[in-house]
């Protein structure tokens, strides 16, 4: 089961009778998600849109919602609901409310904002994009099956062990079978990593996350190296996502850029949450000096 948290506050309520906003895209699992909330005939409608995989109709996600008012750092739940996402169906409706007086309540005075918290479980997810390059029977020079949440890659062991020292130590251990079988990662990231280590261009932001982790499990320089260039040079993840990457994985590189990019005391409240939850002494220090610099 995957968790993640989507936090958005909507400026400018009391808002006209039909009136739409949208929250700021995030990117989870690969995913990205956006909240958008409109007000019809004296209601508040809020959903929770997964932006992906446009016109291709074999993918869904299951997940189940927690909706919460935030007002004065007190988290009020409003809302509790399974919903499935599917092409068809994008844009779910989470909950919808009396602007007066329930929503009403729970707006800040000074700027009329209401603060909204989804927590999100992702119960199953089925998810299918465009492949770069088959790995199937018809792969050229292939001489060992892996079965992967049962689809089958066809690979050549030689090319896949340098590439990965574990799986190195796994054919060494097993040199004969011509057939293995994982568990440890998914069918779909390990088709990006094929795709990688193939030389076809895999890494973009919504499959970075996931070759990164694997890249990690399998030992694989080369992927790392790839995606933390990737964050580097061409990602737009918030600063800090790349920096809670940075520290999680130990990219030396792309914590360094990351705190190059530190300006002013508003993104050092921006990182704050993800370095707390390291607590590496280094960037502590870094970050330190970089306010007292302000």
């Amino acid at each position: 089961m995957s968790n993640f948290v989507y936090t958005e506050t909507f400026v400018g309520f009391p808002i006209k009778d039909v009136q739409s906003y949208c929250g700021k895209r995030e990117n989870h699992y690969n995913i990205p998600w956006r909240a958008y909330i409109y007000t019809y005939d004296g209601l508040l409608f809020i959903q929770m849109q997964a932006l992906t995989f446009r016109n291709r109709q074999d993918w869904s996600i299951e997940a189940e919602f927690c909706l919460k008012f935030v007002k004065n750092d007190e988290e009020t739940i409003v809302s509790e609901k399974r919903v499935i996402y599917t092409e068809s169906e994008r844009d779910l409706e989470i909950s919808r409310h009396w602007v007066h007086p329930n929503v009403q309540y729970y707006l800040e005075d000074s700027q009329k904002s209401l603060t909204l918290k989804f927590e999100v479980k992702i119960t199953k997810m089925h998810l299918i994009k465009e492949k770069l390059r088959n790995f199937d029977e018809s792969s050229a020079f292939w001489d060992c099956a892996l079965r992967i949440n049962n689809q089958m890659f066809y690979v050549n062991k030689m090319h896949l062990a340098s590439n990965s020292t574990y799986l190195h130590e796994c054919f060494q251990k097993n040199p004969a079978p011509s057939e293995m079988e994982f568990s440890d990662f998914t069918s779909h990231d390990f088709q990006n990593f094929l795709e990688l280590i193939n030389g076809e261009s895999a890494v973009d932001e919504d499959t970075v996350d996931g070759l990164l982790k694997l890249g990690n499990v399998l030992g694989s320089k080369l992927a790392i190296k790839t995606c933390q260039t990737f964050l580097i040079d061409k990602s737009t993840k918030p600063l800090k996502s790349k920096l809670g990457l940075a520290l999680k994985f130990e990219l030396a590189d792309l914590k360094n850029s990351c705190i190059a990019q530190v300006k002013n005391r508003v993104d050092i409240e921006a990182v704050i949450e993800k370095v707390a939850v390291f607590e590496p002494e280094s960037i502590w220090k870094e970050l330190l000096l970089k306010l007292l610099k302000f």
